[in-house]
This record gives structure tokens, sequence and C-alpha cells, in this order.
């Protein structure tokens, strides 16, 4: 892959230049103001989607793991999908009592928020942007 280029547009040479102008090319793309409601939807029906709202359950989960690819690169834990696999009833209750507890507290823990890896498109490989 080709060196990163930091905003000056010299090469970030190691390692932690690159996560760093990565993680600062992220920041600026997801961090955007909020944009202005420009639409006053006050008198206007309100449509209820019907949301299934209720605890994730042991099937979903099972569901879920079962539709896992094997033979992919493990996410940024390390963790593979036959790790996940294999871990049976155990793995299907404990994830199971995982996503209830993000979903219930509204809480997604912090490292699901990170990222190792971007990916390369066609064009200049240095300009982050691209």
């Amino acid at each position: 892959m080709a060196p990163v280029r930091k905003l000056d547009g010299s090469v970030a040479s190691t390692h932690a230049q690159q996560h760093q102008r990565w993680r600062q090319h992220v920041e600026e793309v997801l961090n955007c103001p909020e944009q202005v409601l420009t639409h006053d939807f006050s008198n206007e029906d309100v449509f209820q989607l019907d949301t299934d709202t209720a605890p994730v359950t042991h099937d979903e989960v099972r569901r879920a793991i079962n539709s896992l690819k094997n033979g992919k690169a493990a996410g940024i834990d390390g963790t593979q999908a036959e790790l996940i696999k294999a871990g049976g009833e155990t793995m299907v209750a404990t994830l199971t009592e995982l996503c209830n507890k993000v979903w219930n507290t509204e809480t997604v823990p912090a490292d699901w928020k990170e990222c190792d890896s971007a990916i390369a498109k066609k064009g200049n490989l240095s300009d982050c942007s691209n």
C-alpha cells in the first residue's frame, strides 16, 4: 500500500504517523456539524413503524452466530468466527446477555467504536480522502 500523506503533503513515514493521519481523516469525516432542520414536520401525520423492541433472544444470537462465515479475517479483538461458533450454548448465552445490556443501557462499549483498517479504493492511495 502507498504511504499515506499528511495534510501538508509530506509522507507519513512511520506507522504511528499513518495511524494518526487516518484517525484525523475519519474524525473530520464523521464529526461534521449537525444539519439544521429546515422543514416543519409539526403539521404532518406521524407514521409509526412496527419495530420490535423486545430483548434479543437466544435464537436470534444463535442464528447470527451460525451465519458467520468461516475462514475470514478476525476482527480487531482477534476473535475468529470459528472460535465464536465453537463456544456453543455458553457463547450464545454470553452474547445474548451482552447484546441485551447494550440494548437496554443504550451504551456501546468503547472498543466497538475502534477501527484498525482502511479500505483502499482506486486512485491515489496516499490520499486518505480518496
